[in-house]
């Protein structure tokens, strides 16, 4: 008896230890990808050389989208949104995880959230800061965290026509 509860104990002890790194794991991608969201905005956007893997964006309506250089470079801005877009199919190419920004009211149709997203997203807007979940599926586990992008003063030169506010919940990114 004593090792059998010694065993499930020890069982639950690795189970909640492994949702503690997977959750402190998701929580740091997400404030990474959120902060380097932030100097984008700040920044107004940054310029990248436009390439088939970058080309214009449709969905980002500024009239200096699309600059030559000096130099006689095709050149597109890449606002925090476009810029999440890339660093997610990135990151599905070289790491173990799935980055998808999402919203309940996306300006990019293939934005829209899937509906564990979407029913995370709706808790954001009552006040709740994050959510996970531990998903079986045919492959396995799937651990997901999800955190709401709150609007800052930076994000309103994109967003305020959407009728976003200081504050606003303005979507999520789910890790």
């Amino acid at each position: 008896a004593v090792v059998v509860y010694s065993f499930h104990w020890n069982s639950h002890q690795l189970d909640k230890h492994a949702l503690e790194v997977a959750t402190n794991r998701g929580r740091f991608v997400f404030k990474f990808v959120e902060t380097v969201r932030l100097w984008n905005a700040r920044h107004g956007g940054v310029y990248v050389n436009m390439t088939d893997q970058t080309p214009s964006n449709p969905y980002l309506d500024v009239p200096d989208r699309d600059i030559q250089s000096n130099m006689g470079h095709q050149l597109t801005k890449l606002n925090p949104a476009y810029m999440t877009r890339q660093i997610a199919e990135l990151a599905m190419e070289t790491a173990t995880m799935q980055l998808n920004i999402t919203s309940l009211n996306p300006i990019r149709p293939q934005n829209k959230a899937d509906p564990w997203e979407t029913q995370a997203l709706q808790s954001f807007e009552h006040g709740k800061k994050g959510t996970i979940s531990l998903l079986s599926e045919e492959k396995g586990q799937r651990f997901r965290y999800m955190a709401p992008l709150l609007t800052q003063k930076a994000c309103l030169s994109c967003h305020a026509i959407q009728g976003y506010e200081l504050g606003d919940v303005r979507g999520g990114i789910s890790v």
